[in-house]
């Protein structure tokens, strides 16, 4: 839930995106603490672990005071990596983790509150039969099982309307150099004009002539094309080469369609 995070004087306060965790939080990764220490044990007794950036804001360091809600918390250190950070959609402020039996001594739920509640579940095997299963029993339950395939549903959705986007953009630009590349054939047509005069001179009809310099444009056309399949084909590849490792999620080149790997990929 969003809440507001203030210095124990008052002074400042800012907004943050609040996490109340429990004992297995994460069930998956490595939650980092900037100068070590184990994360369960920063928030007990009311500890509380936040983004730097948050710090920043408040004024605060490690060992100080500040207020969320009803409940006054000691910062016990700031976040160095958090492994769900990725799929929590969109925030509002930077993140800040207290335990989950702390949450009720806060105050800030109550109705009319907005939180969202997520669980965590390691489940062994396939999972797709037992989320077809919740889907099936509860159609009307208001929930959301994903699982690792789609981990940020709001991420993916966001990707989809980006693809959507830039495919619009590409058509766009696909007609304005449609128009540029008839201009540059009327262009290059004019500067035949002396040749053309000559052929029909010899004999060639407007057919022949015609079909001359359209195998011309298409010879180009084609050549060009097969140059942008080159480019658009191998560019990923290198740039997977080159900058793959400073990534934040190490890329795996694989077909869209079936989201498995080139070299079992039967649709490509």
């Amino acid at each position: 839930m969003n809440a507001m995070v203030t210095r124990r004087d008052g002074e400042k306060a800012a907004l943050g995106e609040l996490k109340a965790v429990d004992g297995g939080y994460p069930l998956y990764g490595t939650f980092d603490l900037q100068g070590g220490g184990d994360l369960q044990q920063a928030l007990a007794d009311h500890g509380v672990v936040m983004d730097p950036l948050l710090a920043e804001r408040l004024g605060v360091t490690t060992g100080d005071s500040v207020r969320i809600g009803a409940q006054a918390f000691t910062l016990r250190g700031l976040i160095a990596l958090e492994p769900d950070r990725a799929g929590q959609g969109f925030e509002l402020g930077p993140s800040v983790i207290i335990s989950q039996r702390d949450l009720a001594t806060t105050g800030l739920v109550s109705p009319g509150s907005l939180v969202r509640y997520h669980y965590r579940i390691v489940y062994p095997g396939d999972p797709q039969p037992a989320i077809d299963g919740l889907n099936a029993a509860f159609p009307d339950a208001g929930w959301q099982v994903n699982d690792r395939r789609n981990g940020a549903p709001g991420l993916s959705s966001f990707i989809e309307d980006l693809t959507q986007f830039m495919t619009l953009v590409g058509l766009t630009a696909l007609m304005v150099a449609g128009v540029g590349v008839g201009n540059g054939v009327s262009a290059y047509l004019e500067t035949k004009v002396r040749t053309i005069a000559t052929l029909k001179s010899l004999g060639a009809d407007s057919r022949l002539i015609f079909q001359v310099y359209l195998l011309q444009v298409l010879l180009v056309a084609a050549a060009a094309i097969a140059l942008g399949l080159a480019i658009g084909t191998v560019a990923p590849f290198g740039i997977v080469a080159v900058i793959g490792d400073a990534l934040p999620v190490p890329p795996r080149m694989g077909c869209i369609r079936c989201r498995w790997r080139l070299r079992r990929c039967r649709v490509l």
